[in-house]
């Protein structure tokens, strides 16, 4: 009983053993591989490479120049002058020079991945089309887009770290008909993980638009989910806006009433649940807003106007609350800093069945005076 015990650990050592030995040695030979066939003729592999890119991503990709930055364990590179065309053969993206430091697990897969990929100066276009399509450096991003764009966004958002500095974004809406605005020293960092996706964005708008602007975000995906299926993210948001010409947004934005003039600070925390926001928190401080509700009433401005305004939403209705809310008009009325709050009771798309509603202080008189500028 002895030596048959002895014989069968034995055996599963081996069995054990062999699998061990197996991956280093497939470990091995893609270092050879790497050091001795890919990296000293590294720029003979850029046409290969540049034809693999385009087949995957489905759009042109030229590449101006690949170089080898350190040749240690698991070596750095440089890509240099990297063009995405789109289908007009426009540059949609521009990358100066990429810096990427290859992932030891790309050895062992077989699929490119980095520890870091930083990209400095980057210039990227993105457009909606007169059909309504929307285009991301050439890729069709729209609701019926292809496999190509979904393998191009797994793949992005497997990398452990993507950086962008200094970087360049146009946005040009075709559809509306509507000038490109372009953002300067985008400063990007995104790190994903297994379930998680941590973003922090920081970009300057043209000066008629107002000041630099920072986004930051949090998100979470099911286990069994693609990185792809945004639709399936739950998580927060922010957006720091310190001053902002609102006005703007009416040549890029269709907004439930007219707004001609406008501007101040903005501070917004949203949360979304599978892809839509649940709930938003948003703090404002606006001046010389003037605007019409409704094409049947009276044009609102508004010297001054600040407070909190928080809504939710869910399956048994949504909430709306006004926290230390007031405002100034042009014509000296006045409404005293309050609390107001507001809630339906509904279900999906079922008409209201009920609510509350509560305000801390109400002014009957000076409601009559308001009336003729809201939609009611």
């Amino acid at each position: 009983v002895g030596h048959l015990r002895q014989l069968v650990v034995v055996l599963l050592l081996r069995l054990l053993l062999w699998p061990v030995l197996l991956l280093w040695t497939l470990l091995a030979l893609a270092w050879l591989a790497l050091h001795w066939l890919i990296l000293p003729h590294i720029e003979e592999w850029r046409a290969p490479i540049e034809r693999h890119a385009s087949a995957a991503l489905g759009v042109p990709v030229i590449i101006g120049g690949i170089t080898v930055r350190s040749s240690g364990w698991v070596p750095a590179l440089e890509l240099r002058d990297v063009k995405l065309l789109d289908a007009q053969q426009r540059t949609a993206l521009h990358l100066p020079r990429i810096a990427v430091a290859i992932s030891p697990q790309s050895l062992l897969d077989f699929r490119v991945n980095f520890d870091q990929l930083l990209i400095e100066g980057a210039e990227l276009d993105v457009r909606r089309s007169a059909e309504g399509r929307v285009f991301v450096a050439g890729l069709d991003l729209s609701g019926g887009a292809g496999g190509d764009e979904h393998a191009a966004a797994d793949w992005f958002l497997s990398q452990s770290e993507f950086a962008i500095r200094g970087g360049t974004l146009r946005w040009t809406d075709e559809q509306r008909g509507a000038p490109t605005v372009a953002l300067t020293d985008v400063q990007l960092v995104m790190r994903n993980g297994l379930l998680t996706h941590d973003m922090r964005l920081d970009a300057t708008p043209p000066p008629e638009w107002g000041e630099r602007f920072n986004v930051t975000a949090r998100f979470t995906q099911p286990l069994l989910a693609a990185s792809s299926q945004w639709q399936r993210w739950s998580g927060r948001a922010f957006i720091g806006l310190p001053r902002a010409d609102l006005s703007q947004l009416r040549s890029h934005a269709e907004l439930p009433f007219n707004l001609s003039q406008g501007q101040g600070a903005l501070r917004a925390w949203f949360e979304l649940r599978d892809g839509m926001v649940h709930a938003a928190t948003v703090d404002v401080s606006l001046n010389q807003v003037v605007l019409r509700l409704g094409p049947r009433v009276d044009e609102f401005r508004i010297e001054q106007l600040q407070g909190r305004v928080d809504a939710q939403r869910d399956d048994q209705g949504a909430t709306l609350s006004l926290e230390r809310f007031s405002f100034v008009t042009s014509d000296a009325m006045r409404w005293p800093g309050g609390d107001l709050k507001l809630k339906l009771h509904q279900r999906g798309n079922e008409p209201p069945s009920g609510g509350e509603f509560s305000v801390q202080h109400l002014d009957l008189e000076l409601m009559a005076q308001i009336a003729s500028r809201v939609p009611i």
